[in-house]
């Protein structure tokens, strides 16, 4: 394997009964470096305040003074 990363994952899947996972794919995975831009891509429509909207909700901070120990 090529790294401690990939080698725990063939683990899983193999530890899983889903060995076949090695027999039918067809081409190998892009590697992190070429699939993180697009996952970046993908995971940016949660950036947007028509998405939000349905699962944020606005922390309540106290006041900077709440915080303060008192002497």
């Amino acid at each position: 394997m090529c790294c401690a990363g990939c080698q725990a994952v063939a683990q899983a899947i193999v530890g899983n009964g889903l060995g076949d996972y090695y027999r039918h794919r067809d081409a190998f995975p892009e590697s992190p470096r070429e699939a993180l831009p697009q996952v970046l891509a993908d995971l940016a429509l949660f950036d947007l305040p028509d998405v939000q909207k349905n699962f944020v909700r606005r922390a309540r901070v106290p006041p900077a003074s709440a915080n303060r120990k008192r002497r």
